[in-house]
């Protein structure tokens, strides 16, 4: 039998790399290191996505920014910190930065690139993106927002304020 190459699989809720195929199952080895033993019937059955297939796959994250903030900018400086990021493989495909959605507290931009394909090459490339983005857009002062709540009372309304002044005997 010919050695299997690493071949990340997800196949329903199974992911990781085929290490024995055999006439009536396959061994899968999980990212945690578990083994799971598929019939191969299912495997024949169910499409199965091949995340190694090419040395490189796009993964995506979702930055926010304060509603105050310029969104050009914010792009710019989104976009020039995932470039100088060294797991990222710009000579692929371009970097992508798009805003996607007007969020609670924020305007949401889906920052996507191209990275190795392996499971822990995803990992660690989004850990050093995230923390690139984060101390760009730290330097040039633009507020990544917490979610905001404003609380309107009405006059008249059944709930007592507490008092400012300490009631007689305190």
């Amino acid at each position: 039998m010919e050695q299997i190459q690493f071949v990340p699989l997800l196949m329903g809720e199974v992911e990781g790399l085929v290490e024995l195929i055999t006439v009536r199952d396959s061994h899968i080895r999980r990212t945690d290191g578990q083994r799971i033993v598929v019939p191969n019937a299912l495997l024949f059955e169910n499409p199965v996505i091949v995340r190694t297939d090419r040395d490189v796959r796009r993964t995506s994250i979702i930055v926010g920014i304060a509603y105050d903030e310029d969104v050009d900018t914010a792009r710019e400086v989104i976009g020039d910190a995932v470039r100088h990021v060294d797991s990222v493989c710009d000579d692929v495909r371009d970097i992508q930065v798009f805003a996607k959605a007007f969020g609670e507290s924020s305007v949401d931009f889906e920052v996507t690139w191209w990275t190795g394909s392996r499971p822990v090459d995803i990992r660690s490339s989004r850990d050093q993106v995230v923390a690139a983005i984060k101390r760009a857009l730290d330097e040039h002062g633009i507020e990544i927002p917490f979610p905001y709540r404003t609380l309107v009372f009405k006059s008249g309304s059944p709930l007592p304020l507490a008092s400012a002044q300490p009631e007689e005997g305190e």
